[in-house]
């Protein structure tokens, strides 16, 4: 079940949290709403849920509004056919796992044998069949929030909505969780819209991130297109650890040369004549990881190395070079030392540019 958003808007008095929205999510996928606090992610999805009442727009669940201020239509959380699962677990503590769950179908009067049936099958999907009659209090975190989200999918919801549902787990059960959620996610078909303010969870879950600034989606598309081929400055250094200095590109015979900003170091070389349309200023985006190690006879940006952090399966070095401090990740069991010189160089495939305006931004 897909959901549309028109034209939403929301105001707390004067201020727009939401601000003339419009976004399809689609549907038997993942769609992450990411950005930093304030940026009206939760909000759209509380306006999705039903929860809040935006000051305009449209929003549609499959084929029927849920909300719309032009016509006055505006159908209360419960008739949205939706699960909601939020940052606190919200389960009840004098409840075991089993009536936790069995809750949402109880309270819609269904009746004993198939909410037995139901609930059953429900653990089963989480892991926590096992623990089905033990209280809610003897449970450990990771098992806490799979309890609401098994409450959360137990009436069959076409549409499910996370509010930042990992946020008070440690991270190696934030890890196992993600991937429960996306393997869930690929048996049920579900369609999720999921909230975070981490890079990391959003790339490792979404079949769509949707990068939310000052209540407006900056960019939307697959987690590799968008940490690859950012919009701005905004979404590269968002997204992740990045290197942004002034390079220029140049016509060199048969092909085309990147160079840094004064022209007197040669980054990268390459022959696609699908770069053939690029020539003059811009800035370069280059990712730690993509940083290759080149001989001193081959062109590339000479740096030594000020600072590094072992990492286990990498090393991160910062190496001071003619364009600034440099970001580069090699393999960990590469050995460096503070004072290493080193030449840089990149493979132009792996190069981003963007014009200095959207460089700004």
């Amino acid at each position: 079940m897909s959901v549309e958003i028109e034209h939403l808007s929301m105001r707390y008095g004067a201020n727009p949290v939401v601000d003339d929205l419009t976004a399809s999510f689609s549907a038997n996928a993942i769609s992450v709403l990411l950005g930093p606090s304030g940026c009206g992610k939760t909000t759209t999805l509380r306006c999705i849920a039903g929860l809040e009442e935006p000051s305009m727009g449209t929003i549609r669940i499959g084929d029927s509004p849920v909300f719309s201020r032009d016509r006055q239509i505006h159908l209360p959380p419960e008739k949205r056919d939706l699960g909601m699962v939020f940052q606190s677990y919200a389960i009840w503590p004098h409840m075991t796992v089993f009536e936790n769950v069995a809750l949402p179908l109880r309270a819609r009067g269904i009746d004993a044998a198939e909410t037995r049936k139901r609930v059953e099958e429900t653990l089963a999907m989480v892991g926590l069949a096992s623990v089905r009659d033990r209280s809610a209090t003897q449970l450990s975190g990771g098992q806490q929030q799979r309890v609401a989200i098994a409450r959360c999918i137990v009436s069959r919801p076409k549409l499910m909505l996370l509010d930042e549902p990992l946020s008070n787990l440690d991270a190696k059960l934030r890890t196992e969780m993600r991937q429960e959620l996306k393997e869930m996610q690929r048996r049920t078909g579900l369609t999720m819209l999921f909230v975070t303010h981490d890079q990391e969870e959003a790339m490792s879950l979404a079949d769509t991130i949707f990068l939310f600034r000052n209540g407006k989606i900056v960019q939307q598309g697959a987690p590799q297109d968008i940490y690859r081929r950012p919009y701005n400055r905004y979404v590269a250094e968002f997204l992740g650890k990045t290197n942004l200095f002034p390079v220029q590109v140049h016509a060199a015979g048969v092909g085309i040369d990147l160079r840094t900003q004064e022209g007197q170091f040669v980054l990268s070389r390459s022959t696609n004549p699908a770069w053939n349309e690029y020539d003059g200023a811009y800035v370069g985006v280059i990712r730690p990881e993509a940083w290759a190690l080149v001989p001193d006879s081959q062109a590339g940006l000479p740096g030594q190395v000020e600072a590094m952090m072992f990492l286990g399966d990498r090393v991160e070095l910062t190496v001071d070079s003619p364009v600034g401090r440099l970001l580069v990740l090699r393999p960990g069991y590469e050995r460096f030392t503070i004072g290493d010189n080193l030449r840089l160089g990149v493979d132009f495939e792996r190069i981003h540019l963007l014009r200095p305006e959207a460089a700004a931004a």
